[in-house]
């Protein structure tokens, strides 16, 4: 397995990687460079033990390498020809269907019913038979769910490379060197996962990149050629390692249980089924101006109903296995409920609010409900591993308190009271009542 740092300029030495000085959190500054420093803690024994133990005994190789390496060229369709080709298929639909539209409505009943019959068996069957055909052939790792897959890994890789391509040159300004602070507790985290975690075959077969962005949006994203991003804003919101692998876990789960080869494989064919029904609503429809309307309904209905809905299982799968993966590298994986508490304090302050049902992701409520289910396994999980005590303070004590401090400031601000006379939860979780002046 191999890791590879894709900040600008000079790679990282092993001078700087023991140079760096000790804080207890990942966000705390440095007056001087004014650089987030990050703690050098001594990473615990790792083993691979019980269910979970690993097919191959050699540790990951972790290459200090400057600049981008993509994985050997494979023969599949360019991207650029299934971008032009949807659009092209639509309007050739559109064309052919309204071709056919005078022809139907002038057809008796009976035989506008037969035709439609025989539409439907000899386009929409056969879709049918293809989905549930291509959902048994293969499965995901932990979860053994069986996925929809319908492109080759090589295709798949042909299009992940572009979007590389495409993310490398969108950030190619942003990124931030090699040498940057931010790459530390990346490495070390990556460096522990990839340990815990080689019995996962596709972990060690992906030449693994590692970006930092500087950018104020709090994300982290994966690609199947094993780019991570991380933005800056995301780094400097993670209070140490442990929520940290909470998140790294999660961005290469996506990679362990292959999503973006699903999600690209269920975003074609839901487009073979939206040009099935732009046929029939383009042909039995009379009027252009009721058809775009109908045909723009039915787009919004199938992406809320079927895509966006699609995207959150496999955000709330990526969140189960990730936090088994962190848990089979010691990591303390109470600090991932706590990580969803903060990026919903975050919302809450800032008025950053969505409805789960138009996002992509799960709400964070639903995140920390997940983490909360999951956590007596995940802790056992630690326990076969022979992973060092967990702390006996919990850090979701310590957030719930910090919650209610937000929770009092968020509805003293929409009542439009002077946040000096909120009351305040102290240290011990006691709420203190302001004094009088």
């Amino acid at each position: 397995m191999f890791l590879t740092l894709c900040g600008r300029g000079r790679c990282l030495s092993s001078k700087l990687l023991t140079s760096v000085k000790a804080t207890s959190r990942l966000g705390q500054k440095n007056l001087q460079t004014g650089c987030p420093l990050v703690a050098v803690n001594k990473a615990p024994h790792i083993r691979i033990c019980g269910k979970h133990r690993a097919n191959q005994k050699t540790r990951p190789v972790i290459q200090h390498i400057c600049g981008f390496r993509t994985s050997q060229q494979n023969r599949a369709f360019h991207p650029i020809i299934w971008v032009l080709l949807k659009p092209t298929l639509k309007v050739f639909t559109v064309i052919t269907s309204r071709v056919y539209r005078q022809w139907f409505k002038d057809l008796p009943g009976w035989k506008k019913l037969m035709y439609v019959l025989v539409y439907v068996s000899m386009v929409g069957i056969p879709l049918i038979l293809m989905y549930h055909l291509y959902t048994s052939n293969q499965i995901t790792p932990i979860t053994n769910r069986k996925q929809f897959i319908i492109l080759t890994p090589e295709q798949v890789l042909k299009v992940s490379e572009y979007e590389a391509e495409q993310h490398i040159e969108q950030y190619k300004d942003r990124t931030l060197l090699s040498s940057h602070i931010l790459y530390q507790p990346l490495l070390r985290v990556a460096k522990r996962l990839l340990a815990a975690n080689s019995d996962l075959p596709i972990l060690k077969d992906l030449k693994w990149k590692l970006i930092i962005v500087d950018d104020p949006a709090l994300n982290a994203f994966v690609l199947p050629t094993g780019h991570v991003f991380f933005t800056s804003a995301m780094l400097n919101l993670i209070e140490n390692e442990d929520q940290l692998a909470v998140v790294f876990a999660h961005e290469m789960a996506h990679a362990v249980c292959s999503h973006s080869i699903e999600a690209l494989s269920k975003s074609q064919f839901l487009d073979y089924c939206i040009i099935f029904f732009m046929t029939a609503i383009w042909t039995m429809i009379p009027s252009d101006g009721i058809a775009i309307i109908t045909q723009y309904f039915m787009e919004k209905v199938m992406h809320y109903t079927f895509t966006l809905t699609f995207s959150r299982e496999l955000e709330e799968e990526a969140d189960v296995v990730g936090l088994e993966m962190a848990a089979k590298a010691c990591f303390d994986v109470r600090e991932g409920s706590v990580l969803w508490r903060n990026m919903m304090m975050v919302r809450d302050l800032t008025g950053a609010k969505g409805l789960e049902f138009t996002s992509t992701h799960p709400s964070n409520e639903n995140r920390i409900s997940t983490m909360e289910k999951l956590m007596a396994k995940a802790i056992n999980i630690r326990d076969e591993c022979k992973c060092p005590k967990l702390p006996e303070i919990d850090p979701r004590i310590r957030a719930k308190m910090i919650q209610k401090k937000v929770d009092n400031v968020v509805i003293a601000r929409k009542a439009g009271q002077n946040l000096s006379l909120v009351p305040k939860v102290s240290s011990t979780g006691r709420i203190q009542q302001p004094q009088k002046v």
